[in-house]
């Protein structure tokens, strides 16, 4: 989601509950853009060890393929392309 304005936060928030729902691991990358996906996780009582935070896109990829199972559902969340930053 990009270009939300004074609503990303929220709108990431939100996401994060929402993704709590049916996810059975999540990947986020990028701390920055990770924190309201995160709190939102949080507050679903989303199980800390089935997040995992990485710094860019191979090391999520690399992680994914660790924990990843026939019938996963894992979220992974790119931080935002090189064009928005």
């Amino acid at each position: 989601m990009v270009e939300l304005g004074d609503k990303q936060y929220e709108y990431n928030k939100n996401f994060g509950k929402q993704a709590s729902e049916s996810a059975d691991y999540i990947i986020l990358v990028g701390e920055k853009q990770a924190i309201p996906i995160e709190e939102g996780l949080q507050e679903m009582h989303y199980p800390q060890e089935q997040i995992y935070i990485a710094n860019n896109l191979d090391e999520a990829i690399k992680q994914m393929n660790k924990v990843i199972t026939k019938d996963s559902v894992v979220l992974l969340e790119n931080d935002l392309p090189d064009n928005y930053l």
